[in-house]
């Protein structure tokens, strides 16, 4: 009894404080409502239009602004960055504007300018677009003159003038000047529309967060399958043929250096030496002296060196050496190479290469398979043709036509082999190079030749001069060395001789497998290399056997002439996506299922009006800080 009632007890009290809860809750709200976040989302948007505008107008100054009427000046978000015009902004999300489509633009007009700012943040954009006049970008913030002009539609005359920054009153404005023109003053007010609207999308595979401008407006989910197909298919047999190393070895020294390939390998090298003695011998020899004299004039080589003319010394003639650097570039082709490769057809040329041949021939045979099982009624020669025809068996079989009367005949069974011949060759081909040749020019030219070298680019690199000398003292006519003091006749012992050595040198006449080996045999040392080789005959094996659906073999197989028989299964896409599983039919098997979600997005636009007033309309229309005259007739 005291446990029902401590229960019920329990729930009383469990469902006051539920009630003291919701209470509470719904006199917090009611003292305590919602900030109106819009009209903060609001104010951040115009506050980054308006720091957009006061850095263009600062950066639009006369030369920059354009000089034809029609034409546009741009600055984008990111150039304003960039030229550090304007701090970085976030929009309402604390997320950057795009950059690159919110802009500043400044376009001439026939009167105006007129100033547009574009802002595009996530999920909002905006414009504003201000007239403006010589008083909004003239350094000093005024003209010379005013501005007169002349409205083309109403033939009033208009003069603009700077704005005192007083707002307008609720009457018009009328001023008479020194002529007694009768003016009556204008003022330029702007006004913000703004125009929202959601608009539906396509169906999406991505789901998004729901907000105040994303909304879910529909859901579903779609299948797709596959249809299990079974079918019997013919296999081909094919083989992939491959070649095992065969190694056959040198047996003796070479001294011929060959290209090593796949095929040719180095397994040996010997050095050998060979040298030669020296042999020396010394010998005596005498010097004789034959002189002559004589009075005349002799003419002397040319000679770099000038003298100083006088009687016995006289200037003949004077040449010049000149010489100038050529560069020419030449072309040649290689000698012809041998190539080691074995090829099925000649390479072609082409502009650096050449090719010709072939020099050498190979010839392979192989047997091929074209018959497993070979039925006849007589015995075939192993080798008819081309065939060979290898005998499995024979065996008594049942004849019931042409059997000579017999019921029972022999038949043979063969396998049956083609012989297959190709053929491969080496080639041989010649490489083309360029160089590029540097010649000297040189020439010997007289005085009169020297200036029109240098003129054609010639340096003059020696000056040689030949003179005419008069001999009047005795000279040395004839020297002579021999093997005895006694002077030839006519000659005088000179009282100077020389000791001559004479070396020669004898060859070992072997070689040696060492220097050591040389002996005394140490000079002019020479060496040999020998080598041997190690050479690869491959021989052909089969390396794999596969089946596939078509008698063409895959490359690198061939097909060896048997079939067989194989089922097998596939699978077939719907190729489409359904709404249900009943709409699948037959493709049931492999079923992928996806969810998709179809959302409604808000838009918000606004665009900014500009009108001329003579006082202040009110409501919503905010004072743009222009002002003008209007001539009154």
């Amino acid at each position: 009894m005291n446990i029902e009632k401590n229960h019920s007890t329990f729930i009383r009290d469990l469902l006051i404080k539920v009630v003291l809860i919701v209470l509470f809750v719904f006199l917090l709200t009611f003292l305590f409502p919602m900030p109106n976040l819009k009209t903060f989302y609001d104010a951040v948007f115009n506050n980054n239009v308006q720091t957009m505008k006061e850095a263009a107008e600062d950066w639009f100054t006369k030369d920059r602004m354009p000089s034809e009427v029609g034409k546009e000046e741009t600055l984008t978000l990111q150039e304003m960055l960039d030229k550090k015009l304007i701090l970085p902004f976030l929009d309402k999300d604390g997320k950057q504007c795009d950059t690159e489509k919110s802009y500043v633009t400044v376009r001439k007009e026939e009167k105006e300018y007129i100033l547009k700012v574009y802002l595009s943040c996530n999920g909002k954009s905006d414009y504003i677009i201000e007239p403006i006049g010589c008083y909004n970008f003239c350094p000093d913030g005024s003209c010379s003159q005013p501005l007169v002009e002349t409205d083309n539609k109403t033939g009033e005359v208009v003069v603009n003038v700077p704005s005192n920054n007083k707002k307008p009153g609720n009457k018009p404005v009328i001023t008479t000047d020194d002529n007694g023109d009768k003016y009556k003053l204008q003022y330029l007010y702007t006004r913000k529309l703004e125009n929202g609207k959601w608009t539906t999308g396509e169906w999406q595979n991505s789901k998004e967060k729901e907000s105040d401008i994303i909304k879910l407006v529909d859901k579903r989910t779609q299948y797709t399958g596959q249809k299990k197909v079974e079918k019997g298919k013919t296999l081909y047999k094919h083989e992939k043929h491959a070649f095992k190393d065969k190694w056959t070895y040198d047996t003796g020294w070479l001294d011929e250096v060959k290209t090593l390939t796949e095929n040719v390998k180095l397994y040996a090298k010997r050095t050998l030496y060979h040298g030669q003695k020296k042999i020396t011998t010394k010998t005596t020899k005498y010097k004789h002296i034959k002189y002559g004299y004589k009075d005349n004039w002799t003419t002397l080589d040319w000679s770099t060196t000038k003298r100083n003319t006088s009687d016995t010394v006289v200037l003949v003639d004077t040449r010049y050496t000149v010489r100038k650097t050529i560069n020419k570039k030449e072309g040649s082709w290689s000698a012809w190479k041998n190539d080691d490769t074995w090829r099925t057809s000649k390479p072609a040329d082409t502009s650096t290469k050449q090719w010709k041949g072939p020099y050498d021939t190979q010839t392979n045979t192989s047997w091929k398979v074209i018959y497993n099982s070979y039925s006849s009624r007589t015995v075939l020669g192993t080798y008819v043709g081309d065939r060979w025809n290898e005998l499995l068996y024979s065996q008594m079989e049942d004849c019931t036509s042409a059997c000579g009367g017999k019921s029972k005949i022999r038949i043979y069974y063969y396998r049956v082999h083609q012989k297959q011949v190709s053929y491969k060759y080496k080639y041989q081909y010649r490489t083309y190079s360029e160089t590029t040749k540097t010649s000297t020019d040189e020439k010997v030219v007289s005085g009169s030749e020297k200036d029109k070298y240098v003129k054609d680019g010639y340096t003059v690199v020696k000056t040689e001069y030949k003179y005419k000398i008069n001999n009047r003292e005795k000279y040395i006519e004839d020297t002579v060395w021999t093997d005895s003091k006694t002077p030839p006749a006519g000659y005088e012992y000179a009282k100077e001789a020389s000791e001559t050595t004479v070396i020669k040198y004898e060859n070992l006449g072997v070689w040696v497998k060492s220097k050591s080996k040389l002996g005394e045999y140490t000079y002019n040392v020479t060496t040999r290399v020998q080598y041997k080789y190690r050479y690869n005959n491959p021989q052909e094996y089969i390396e794999d056997t596969v089946w596939t659906e078509s008698i063409t073999p895959p490359k690198g197989y061939t097909y060896t002439g048997e079939t067989k028989t194989s089922t097998s299964s596939s699978y077939v896409d719907l190729g489409k996506w359904v709404n249900s599983k009943e709409e699948l039919g037959e493709y049931t098997h492999n079923i992928e299922k996806r969810t998709q979600y179809k959302y409604k997005y808000y838009t918000s636009t606004s665009t900014s009006e500009s009108r001329w007033f003579d006082s202040d309309p009110g409501g919503d229309w905010v004072y743009a800080n222009q002002t003008r005259k209007i001539k009154i007739n």
